[in-house]
């Protein structure tokens, strides 16, 4: 009876066997050679026309923010629908659009006299979505809100050298809320004095 072979050893024959005599395994076969030129010029072809297709795509996308429309995704308080000049444009979301109305609004009115203020009350709302399992926001989910111009009824897209500029959307705020907003976030002016504080109650609202 013939003695059976350790299967590693049969597989490393077996191995061996295929690599023997086929060009891709062969370092010195030019075959090989001339393979790996055609797959190399075939890969950079490829990437090639990626690169093209991506900025063909960033063009339209950079041409329709210049003309006033929302290319990106639709922030919380806004849905896409198809308008009637084609593509698509943003309109307000219910009933998100009316909690990041209030939210902006009360900040810029200084009835939500904190950035802290604004993410409880946002927190507090059923409809808002959260960051986290437990029902909490991040600090820059509040921030990035904030910042938002979009919901100024404007546009920009800074990363393609796009300006700020009225968008063909209708917006939740008006543009000067947007700037005291901005100016807030800044430092530039003081939030309006609270009309439920009182000297007694200094901590009323953050309790």
């Amino acid at each position: 009876m013939t003695e059976a072979k350790p299967v590693s050893v049969s597989f490393a024959h077996t191995r061996a066997d295929l690599r023997a005599g086929n060009p891709l395994y062969d370092k010195t076969d030019p075959a090989r050679d001339a393979f790996r030129a055609t797959h190399d010029a075939s890969r950079a072809e490829r990437r090639e026309s990626f690169m093209v297709k991506r900025a063909q795509v960033i063009q339209k996308m950079k041409a329709r923010v210049e003309a006033g429309f929302w290319v990106f995704r639709a922030p919380v308080g806004y849905k896409f629908e198809r308008a009637s000049t084609g593509g698509k444009v943003l309109v307000p979301d219910e009933p998100l659009a009316s909690v990041v109305k209030d939210a902006l609004e009360g900040y810029a009115s200084g009835r939500l006299a904190s950035q802290a203020e604004v993410q409880r009350f946002l927190e507090a709302d059923p409809h808002f979505p959260k960051d986290r399992p437990d029902g909490s926001l991040r600090a820059m989910t509040v921030w990035r809100l904030l910042r938002k111009v979009v919901y100024a009824g404007h546009v920009e897209a800074h990363k393609w050298g796009v300006s700020v500029r009225q968008g063909e959307h209708e917006g939740l705020i008006s543009f000067a809320t947007f700037e005291r907003i901005q100016d807030l976030l800044e430092g530039k002016r003081r939030p309006a004095a609270r009309k439920d504080f009182n000297e007694d109650f200094p901590v009323r609202g953050f309790v």
